[in-house]
């Protein structure tokens, strides 16, 4: 999917299958396909096998050993 996906205080989940290019804006992202873009999510969780390849700007991050992540992070409040 080409395109920006925003669902600022929901909750949004890319499957495994999954392959987005464009920003992700929500207060959840469960990610366990792949994003070229930017996340910026209160809370953000990067499963096993996942790949994002930019910027992540979150107030809470997981990450599963064997996702990869290419870009900047920041996170905090």
């Amino acid at each position: 999917m080409d395109g920006e996906i925003q669902s600022d205080s929901g909750s949004v989940t890319i499957g495994e299958n999954a392959r987005i290019k464009g920003d992700v804006r929500a207060g959840e992202v469960k990610m366990f396909g792949q994003v070229e873009g930017a996340i910026h999510s209160d809370r953000c969780e990067l499963k096993a096998n996942s790949k994002l390849e930019g910027d992540i700007t979150t107030k809470s991050l997981k990450m599963e050993e064997g996702a990869v992540l290419s870009g900047k992070m920041q996170t905090g409040s």
